[in-house]
């Protein structure tokens, strides 16, 4: 599914519009403005109060500007900053780690000697001889005398 980026505006607009006054002054009038610009208006994203952020319908992208708006505005001081990019490392080291074990060459040969053993096995079944019934070859030899006149 390709996600557009007036739909992430729009998500991001709905998120926004679910927060308290004192949170959206802290924005940058541009940054409201460039997201009330480049919404999709047609999509109405309406966030759940009764529900957590991650529990949403909301894009990964969505998700991450959320999270950029809340690192460069929402923060009270320093040290809430370094938590929270504490948390943002620790979340790309987890995602490396996984891309790391998926796509590790350990396994990606692993998985190339299956297919190998597999094509042996293939190579070593022995072939089967096929023979003709009696009165197939009898056949076959009247239409040979005929077709050789």
């Amino acid at each position: 599914m390709m996600i557009t980026n007036a739909k992430v505006y729009s998500e991001v607009y709905g998120v926004l519009n679910a927060v308290d006054e004192e949170y959206i002054k802290k924005v940058p009038k541009k940054m409201i403005d460039l997201i009330i610009k480049n919404k999709d208006n047609s999509m109405n994203f309406e966030y759940d109060l009764k529900k957590r952020l991650n529990e949403q319908n909301i894009s990964r992208e969505a998700l991450s500007m959320i999270a950029l708006i809340h690192l460069n505005y929402w923060c009270e001081n320093e040290q809430e900053k370094a938590e929270l990019i504490k948390i943002f490392k620790s979340n790309d080291y987890k995602n490396e780690e996984e891309k790391r074990l998926k796509y590790s060459p350990d396994n990606i040969f692993k998985n190339k000697k299956e297919v190998v053993h597999k094509e042996e096995e293939s190579q070593n079944m022995q072939m089967v001889e096929y023979k003709e019934n009696v009165f197939k070859r009898i056949i076959n030899f009247i239409k040979s005398i005929f077709v050789k006149k």
